[in-house]
């Protein structure tokens, strides 16, 4: 562990730590557009500078490893004013999209406007440099060039988690903007899903979620995804009963921020697939049942297999669509109640 202060408070981070993540340990929240916890360290937005003692100028706290006795000066005035100025800078050619923008909610540069910004802009509407707006990238993905901040995490992302190099930065200067060669769409990668989540601001929009629903309408619930034995961290988004998203959910010894396209698609499948209520058999067919005739019915079977040799007339098969916990459940039924062992599952659906 690495000691160190913080505005005047002492915090004991982990060696390797950047100085932004060591703050939030002392309850500071550093503004930042390019950082990302399961991403390389950037320093490209400039938005997150403080103040270190010995040090004649600012430096980017997500780039900045702790040291013993470092002292950092977040509130420093002239770190409250390159932050501030940064944003305005940002914002320059920024267009007025707030009110249609589908990031309205979850957007770090309407957060930080209100938090470190506040000013009035200095730059006539006429004079914003214009760059093409709904640019349909494939199957999933719209991009909007002007809302880009060329942060680089979808770059990043696609360089060093999806391994599809499929977007990059093209031209300088002023004209710089993300994309993909030759505007081609995205093909081929089955992870690009995640750039959506990434992004800070509205340049990156889902096709799937665009325009369904606002953010602030939406209820939230941690859960794991069902399609495959990894057990991904899902956050489930949903309103009045009907789900609109699986979004990934931070789990650093399981999926990290990430999920698969088939995972975040799954919840129309969950939706299309799910048997909405018990079904018993009648002869070749099955009919609709009350949960008190099927859990009978189950019982009266189980009853009946369990008077036999349950070592070879019963058994468990597991799925991978259910939880470690579930499936823990299900071998210690048929082991403590049916007092069988024979139990297998699948890897895979």
């Amino acid at each position: 562990m690495v000691n160190l202060t913080i505005d005047g408070k002492t915090v004991a981070a982990p060696k390797g730590t950047n100085v932004l993540e060591a703050a939030k340990l002392v309850g500071i929240s550093v503004p930042n557009f390019c950082y990302h916890r399961d991403l390389s360290w950037e320093g490209s937005c400039r938005m997150c500078l403080v103040g270190i003692e010995g040090r004649p100028k600012l430096v980017p706290s997500c780039c900045e490893e702790v040291k013993d006795g470092m002292v950092v000066q977040f509130e420093r005035p002239d770190a409250r004013e390159a932050r501030k100025s940064q944003l305005e800078f940002l914002l320059v050619n920024h267009p007025l999209d707030c009110p249609i923008c589908d990031q309205a909610g979850e957007c770090k540069l309407q957060d930080y406007y209100m938090e470190h910004g506040g000013y009035d802009s200095k730059m006539p509407r006429d004079l914003k440099v214009h760059k093409r707006k709904v640019v349909d990238l494939g199957e999933r993905i719209v991009l909007d060039k002007e809302r880009c901040v060329l942060c680089s995490r979808c770059v990043r992302f696609c360089r060093e988690v999806s391994g599809s190099h499929a977007l990059q930065f093209f031209t300088r200067g002023v004209t710089t903007e993300i994309g993909t060669e030759n505007n081609q769409p995205i093909e081929g990668d089955e992870y690009i899903g995640n750039v959506v989540d990434i992004c800070p601001v509205g340049a990156l929009t889902s096709k799937d979620f665009r325009f369904k629903q606002r953010v602030w309408f939406l209820k939230s619930s941690p859960s794991v995804c069902t399609q495959c034995s990894t057990g991904c961290n899902i956050r489930v988004d949903h309103k009045d009963g009907v789900v609109y998203r699986y979004v990934p959910r931070r789990n650093a010894d399981v999926n990290k921020s990430w999920m698969c396209d088939y995972g975040r698609d799954s919840y129309r499948r969950e939706i299309e697939d799910r048997i909405p209520a018990p079904m018993v058999r009648e002869g070749a067919a099955l009919r609709e049942a009350t949960w008190d005739e099927a859990l009978d019915r189950a019982a009266e079977g189980l009853r009946a297999a369990r008077a036999t040799d349950t070592s070879t007339s019963f058994g468990v098969f597991s799925c991978s669509k259910a939880t470690n916990e579930m499936n823990y459940l299900a071998q210690k039924f048929a082991r403590q109640v049916m007092g069988s062992n024979n139990i297998d599952s699948c890897n895979r659906t």
